[in-house]
């Protein structure tokens, strides 16, 4: 089964922190902040606090699916997909 989109929401004036709209409780966004646990970021969705975090401490190897959930994942994308955009007007003169 394909995994859902997920929407990614910068916060503003916290630079690497992310809101993402939970499914299961709609009031209650996820956090996400991309710069915990030395870059594998770390999210306020139930299958980081449980799997993927214990697999974390556990020893399991970071920066993977194994130690991300797919909002962390989602974010990351979001902000290659920023960094790319960036970079491309800076390349055709323009301002980041």
């Amino acid at each position: 089964m394909p995994e859902q989109i997920v929407k990614i929401q910068p916060i503003e004036g916290e630079p690497m922190r992310f809101h993402s709209p939970s499914i299961s409780q709609p009031t209650m966004p996820h956090l996400i902040d991309l710069m915990a646990y030395d870059g594998n970021g770390e999210c306020s969705c139930w299958s980081f606090r449980g799997e993927k975090r214990s697999n974390m401490l556990a020893g399991k190897p970071t920066h993977t699916p194994l130690t991300r959930c797919k909002h962390i994942r989602a974010a990351i994308t979001f902000m290659g997909e920023k960094l790319v955009e960036d970079y491309g007007r800076i390349v055709a003169g323009g301002q980041a």
